[in-house]
Order: C-alpha cells, then structure tokens, then sequence
C-alpha cells in the first residue's frame, strides 16, 4: 500500500475485511469524466483521474522531467509542480528511498539526461531539517552517493555548480534552522517579560505625565567630590598604539572560487571520487586528463577545497597522477627527486606504467600537425595506446608455478590516448581518425559519426564494419549508459546532414559598459576618421556529411538494443494479445518529451508502440482522442524509428477520451489479454471513466485477467489507472526497463 493516500488505504482495508476483490465489483457506468470517482482530482484538462504517489512523481521527473521549463496554453511551468517532490518526500522521512532510487537510475542507464538526477542529489545535499538537531543521516547518504552517480569528471563538476549559491535561489529546501545564540536570546526576552508580568513596578499620576518616551535618551548628570586647595585631575589621553603594516600574502597563479559550505561531509564526498578503490591510477589519469575543465570548474580547484589522501596499493601511482594533472610536469619533477623516485632505483610496475603514461602525454602535447614526421609518430602512438589491449590473467596451477590463462572477463586496460588529448589540428586529418575509430569510447562514437562520414571513413567496409560491429551490441550499449533517446538524437543528427553547430552568422560586435558621454566622444572619434572600405568578416560554414545508409540502419537497430534486454536463453515475448492505443489529442502535441524539441509526446509513443511490436507477434495498433481508428495499416513493423516519430506528428484527434479503448473492445467483442494505453492522462470528454470500462469489458468478456497499463508521456500527477485495482499498472515511459516491465506484467508477475 506504499504510496497510496489515507483514503484509498481505508477502502482497501475495509475490502479485505468484507472479502471484497475491486476487480469484481460492479462498474460505475453512469459517472462521465468531468464528474470524479472516489479518489480522484481534478486534470489539467478539466477531468478527472487519479493521483499518483510521489515516488511516482519522481520517478517521471527524472525520466520524462526537462531542464527547461515549458508551458501549455499559458499555463503556468509543468516543472514547477515537479521540484517540489523532493522536498515533500525529504519530510516524509523517505530519504533513503529517494537516494536509493537515483543511485539505480544512474547505474541502469535509466534515463536520458543526468541533470535531473543531479538536482536531486543537490536538493538531498543541502536539506536541512526544521529541528536544529536534526539527524544529518540524510545529508550523509547523498555525499556518499556522490561517486556512484558521477562516474565522470564531467557530471561532478556540474553537481558543484549546481550547488553554488547562485543556483540554490530557485529551491527552498526547508527553513533555516535556529541558531544556539537566537535561542539563548529568545529564552533571556522570556524570561525578562515573564518576570515584569509578575512583579510590575509602582507608576504614579505625576511621574507619566513627566515621563519622555523610552527612546529618547535621559541625560545623565555626574559630579566628584573635591577638596579644596586641590586642582581637578585632569583625564589622560590615551595613545592609540600604532599598527605594523601587513605583509603582503603571496600572489598564486590559481585563484578558488569561494567556498560554499564546504564542510567535512563535501570535502569527505567529493574526495571519495579520487579515492575510490575501483579507480586504478591508469583510470584516474585517463578521467584527470581527458576532462580537464567542465562548467566552470577545475580539478586543480576541486582538489583544493577536497585535499583526497590516497590509499591501498596504487597510493604512490595516484599521488603522482594527482601532482602531474594540478602542477605540471616540471613541479612533478622536482616530487619525483624529492620522493627519489627515478629510473635508477626499482620501482612497483603500475609506477613505471604510469610515468611512461605521462611521457607519451607530453610527447602528444608538443606534436604539430603540419610537419609529417609528427603525424606519424601520432599515429604509431595512437596505434600503441589508443587501442587498449587485453591483459593475460594469471593464476597458480597445481605445482604452485605462474601459468598464463584467458582474460575471461575481457578487462581492457585503463588508460587510453582519445580525442580530448590530441591538438586541434590533427582532428582534420583522416588518417588520425581512422586510428581513433578502432577503440573509440560509445558516446564519443555516436557523437562524431558526421564528422567521420565528412572524412569519407565509411567508404571503406572496414570501417562500416567497426561501426556496426560496435552499435549491434547491447551489453556494450548497455554498460556506456547510452539510453535510447541518445540513440533518437545521433540518428536524427545524422540523418539531417547537417549539424546545429558552426552555421554562418555575422557576429555582433559587443562593447563594454561605458557613459553616455564616453558613448558620444567615441561617436566623434569614428566620425573624423576617414571611412575605409568595411571587411567582411569570413563566416564558417556548417558541417555538412551525406548519410551512409548502413549507418543509419545501424543506429535504427541500436535504438531497440539500448533498452534492457533478456538474459541468455530468454526472451522478453510473451504471446499475449496486446492492444496498443497512441493517444494523439491535442494536449499530447503541445509540448516536447524528455527535453526533445523534435520529439512531441505523441511522436514519442509511437517510437515506443514500436518496441512491442517488434517483440510480440499479436499486437494490433490504435490512435484515439475524440475518436478511435485502427492505424495498423500505418504503423508497420518494418518502418524505421524516424518514420514512426514522422507518423506521430502527423495524426491529431483533438480531445481526449482514453476509455475509448476498451469501450471498442466490449462492443466488438476482442480478445485482448493486455491494453497498453500511451497517454498523458488529461481526459476529459468520456461518458465513463477509463478504469470502469475495463472493469465493464473484463465482466462482458469473462475476463478478469485483463490487465492496463498506462505508458505515462507528461510528467504531471495524474493516472487513469485505478491503484486499488491489481490489475492495473502505472509505467514511465522511456524507462530504459520498458520492455522488461511489460513482459513482467503480462505474465502475471507484477501486482
């Protein structure tokens, strides 16, 4: 009963006290949609549905939620109802839950951007209770948390500017708690006004009419006494003693930002990122020099508020690694002869390892592009350390003899030379990234798939090959953490041609703040000089590729394997009968769907309809608002993504009536097992309600089995799946566990 409101808590006790199953009762069909049951508030539409719970809510906020606010009609922002949830959550003492989620979401790939998820970890950073000693176990847990979410430097730098002030203004987590020094205050004014109450002092007729008000100030008249014969003393002067001029502090080539509220538990958590154990030295060199500066934020600032003491085996690998990447190569010089660390003496191998990563670092830096030798030696480099071999695992056989056996988990080596590493200029070179393409990272794969095609790459087959070889492997899609909508836009971008970045523009010239009479002298001056001819100012030209067909065939298919797939010796069909209905009323077409522009919630349900579709052989395809019409002609099985997402936007109903459905299956009498309906909620213009007609077709059909599933497309509070109701289901769209879910509760394993 987790998560249901008193009320429908007290219904479901008194059914099971009375034997009462909710599936079996009599429907409600006589009540329309702009009338509520039992439980139910009132819509955005103006109808009436029911209200999820918070973890719900949360739940759609990190998947579906955007970082934009956007509006409907001119309604207020859809996110503002949506923020909130942590807070409520937060005092309803479920902490631990909210921290628990997001951790998983992160780890599963389970939503398409991390913005949301860090908000979230923010707002459970800085809660602060009511009480002033309150448990900080809250607070704990989310620092903790810290190193399972930010797996890259990337998402930790945006977290810490997350919680700089500026970005604490839109979000009031509690009030502030009250200090020791406002509590002494407030209890002595207590104590002073309980004991004038008590004992209040005699006041006389004349003494008020001669009193002045008690803010005007009463002159105080002294006297001393003096003998006679003997001058008055005269008052010494005090000398002020004179202050020693402060020397001034050293100037340092790093300036921090100021604190904010770095205390232990920060410090404790975000140095536990360099500190992990599961990070070697190789993998810390690779993170620290690969993202070296992301919004606004730096490791050499990081470190400094943080100071992370390095532990376990690798301690002197990673001290040096933390030396290199904040000071430099010629200070880790001098630390080297200071810790007499050098090539003379023996050292661990993951030491060596890790000065003979930094060589080639430096070896790269100080590369040209324009000077042949120097590509070549790049590419024997890249060929070397861009490729990341396989290391032999070793184990002692009976004898008690070392024998060299097969990397069974395929472990690669940590440290790589990528594309952040090499200077600009080689990245026009073919030959450059045709070596980076043999071992290239998955996001950085579908990021750059335009640039690779301008090259001319994927005229060799070898190079379709890798690519294809690469994206038609789901437990590599899966362990990136690439989730479909990533894959939704590197196909739209690549198959525009074209890229968003770079067009032609004229920039505008800025000026920086002056007065109107500096405004008016600099007028004149650009006024008595003599005009010369204007230059033009040369303007870049966007990236421009044609699409290679087997790429995009590749990344079609890599949509469907992004999302969980079955284990081995599994499959997630279930040989039901499916009944998939796309809700494409106007509201479904206003907004867009986890922060796409391109992809409107309507559009985004049919790419979605088409996953079960290709996994279920029975399934037959409908779109409703006002009306209900069969669009199995339409949306086909062996349609691309792109042609489905073209097909949503291109179909609107108007008004919403999601008891359509299973209204047209009672009086055509269908044999449906499952009705998936793919919607917003916001119904309204019905005669009856969504969850008494299936009520009413599982009692016309002799179905008691038939179960709902609402594929929630808006992030808002409402379902029309009835939560008392165990046959009915409430499920986040684009929840990369989408699949799983459905196969789960068609089979009867999820109530």
């Amino acid at each position: 009963m987790a998560g249901m409101s008193r009320a429908q808590i007290e219904e479901a006790i008194r059914n099971m006290t009375l034997g009462i199953n909710p599936t079996e009762q009599e429907p409600d069909l006589t009540t329309p949609q702009n009338q509520p049951l039992q439980g139910q508030s009132q819509n955005a539409a103006g109808g009436f549905s029911y209200t999820v719970d918070n973890i719900t809510r949360l739940k759609r906020y990190l998947i579906l939620g955007s970082d934009k606010a956007k509006y409907k009609g001119g309604s207020q922002a859809e996110n503002v109802q949506n923020i909130p949830v942590v807070e409520e959550l937060l005092k309803e003492g479920k902490g631990k839950e909210v921290i628990d989620l997001i951790v998983q979401f992160a780890r599963e790939a389970r939503i398409s951007k991390e913005e949301n998820i860090l908000m979230v970890l923010r707002d459970c950073m800085m809660y602060q209770g009511d009480a002033m000693y309150e448990d900080r176990t809250i607070q704990r847990a989310a620092y903790d948390s810290i190193v399972k979410i930010c797996n890259i430097p990337t998402k930790l730098f945006r977290l810490m500017e997350l919680c700089e002030p500026c970005y604490q203004n839109n979000w009031k987590p509690s009030t502030k708690p009250v200090s020791k020094t406002q509590l002494r205050k407030k209890a002595k004014q207590e104590a002073i006004q309980a004991a004038q109450q008590q004992n209040p002092g005699p006041s006389t007729s004349t003494e008020t009419a001669t009193a002045q008000p008690p803010s005007a100030k009463v002159p105080v008249e002294t006297c001393e006494i003096v003998e006679e014969g003997e001058p008055p003393k005269k008052k010494k002067k005090k000398t002020k003693k004179k202050k020693k001029p402060k020397e001034p502090k050293p100037q340092t080539t790093q300036k921090f930002k100021k604190s904010s509220s770095w205390g232990r538990a920060r410090r404790r958590g975000v140095g536990n990122f360099y500190t992990d154990p599961s990070k070697d030295a190789n993998r810390l060199l690779l993170l620290m020099t690969k993202y070296k500066q992301r919004h606004n934020w730096n490791h050499v600032q990081t470190l400094g508020y943080c100071h992370p003491k390095m532990t376990g085996d690798e301690e002197q690998a990673k001290n040096i690694v933390l030396q290199y990447c904040t000071r430099g190569k010629e200070k880790l010089d001098k630390y080297l002869v200071k810790k007499k660390i050098d090539g003379n003496q023996p050292m661990d191998p993951i030491t060596s390892q890790i000065l003979q990563h930094i060589k080639v670092l430096e070896e790269v830096k100080n590369l040209k592009p324009d000077v042949p030798a120097d590509v070549e030696r790049l590419l024997q480099l890249l060929h070397q350390y861009g490729i990341r071999e396989v290391p032999q695992e070793f184990e002692v056989d009976a004898a008690g003899q070392m024998v060299q056996v097969e990397n069974t988990q395929r472990k690669k080596c940590s440290f790589q030379l990528t594309r952040e590493h090499l200077p600009n200029g080689f990245q026009k070179l073919k030959e450059v990234w045709v070596a980076l393409l043999q071992d290239m990272p998955m996001t950085a794969l579908i990021r750059n798939l335009g640039k690779m095609t301008s090259l001319g790459l994927f005229d060799d087959p070898a190079n379709r090959e890798i690519v294809k070889k690469v994206l038609g492997d789901g437990s590599i899609l899966n362990k990136a953490r690439i989730h479909p909508v990533k894959i939704l836009l590197a196909s739209k971008m690549y198959e525009q041609g074209h890229g968003d970045q770079g067009q032609s523009h004229q920039p505008q010239q800025e000026y920086p703040t002056m007065s109107l009479s500096q405004q008016l002298r600099q007028q004149r001056q650009r006024q008595q000089q003599p005009q010369q001819p204007q230059q033009r100012v040369p303007t870049k030209e966007p990236l421009t590729w044609i699409p290679n067909a087997e790429i995009s065939k590749a990344l079609n298919d890599a949509f469907y394997l992004s999302f969980r797939q079955p284990g081995k010796n599994s499959s997630f069909r279930t040989d039901k009968k499916f009944m998939l209905n796309l809700d494409v009323s106007g509201s479904m077409d206003w907004r867009n769907c986890v922060g796409c522009d391109f992809l409107t919630p309507a559009a985004a349900s049919f790419a979605l309809a088409m996953i079960t579709m290709k996994v279920e052989p029975h399934c037959s395809v409908f779109a409703f608002g006002r009306t209900l019409q069969n669009i199995d002609h339409l949306l086909k099985r062996d349609m691309t993504i792109r042609e489905a997402i073209q097909l949503g936007r291109s179909i609107n109903f108007g008004a919403t009536d999601c008891a359509l459905p299973m209204i047209h299956a009672t009086q055509n009498r269908l044999d449906v097992d499952v009705f998936i309906v793919y919607t917003d909620s916001e119904t309204w213009v019905g005669k009856v309600h969504p969850s008494e007609a299936l009520k009413n077709y599982r009692l016309k059909m002799n179905k008691p089995d038939a179960k709902l599933i609402v594929m929630a497309m808006q992030v808002n509070d409402f379902t029309i799946a009835d939560p008392l109701d165990r046959g009915m289901f409430d499920v986040c769209g684009f929840d990369s566990n989408v699949p799983d879910m459905i196969c789960e509760i068609a089979r009867g394993n999820m109530s």
